[in-house]
């Protein structure tokens, strides 16, 4: 959940698949979106491309991380 953001066919951005409901009706739903993204070899490109972009460093974790801890010591 953290590293996946759904992607947006509109919009290109995105690096894979999710699902907000935990149940296999929109688990499939996903699985099947997909396939589809899958057999699109541009598309599948660009999510690839997508996902190496990210950055899922420990120095960009640290980083959110301490924006979310400063954000909850302002609500206190």
């Amino acid at each position: 959940k953290d590293t996946i953001s759904n992607y947006n066919p509109k919009t290109g951005k995105g690096n894979g698949f999710t699902f907000k409901k935990y149940n296999s009706k929109d688990m499939l739903g996903a699985i099947k979106t997909a396939v589809d993204a899958f057999r699109d070899e541009k598309t599948w490109t660009k999510i690839q491309k997508n996902g190496m972009r990210a950055d899922f460093s420990w120095d960009s974790s640290a980083k959110k991380y301490l924006k979310l801890y400063e954000k909850a010591l302002k609500k206190k």
